[in-house]
């Protein structure tokens, strides 16, 4: 067996579900938040955690996802 067939079965089998899967969501209680200098991460990490109910600010996140940092405002 040539090694692409096992890749070429396991997609063949997988297809239906797939198919089941809807081509879009949308999550209710996401806060968002601008992204200021620096901090793609932690208002990354802020807005996912909002899903939960985390009201954590990217400046309360920033000092633990970046410790040594300088440019953190």
């Amino acid at each position: 067996m040539r090694p692409l067939a096992p890749a070429l079965l396991l997609s063949l089998a997988l297809a239906p579900l797939a198919a089941a899967q809807p081509s879009s969501i949308r999550l209710e209680g996401v806060r968002h938040e601008y992204q200021r200098f620096n901090n793609c991460g932690p208002v990354t990490v802020g807005m996912a955690m909002s899903f939960w109910g985390s009201g954590l600010t990217q400046y309360q996140i920033a000092p633990v996802l970046k410790p040594n940092s300088t440019l953190t405002p």
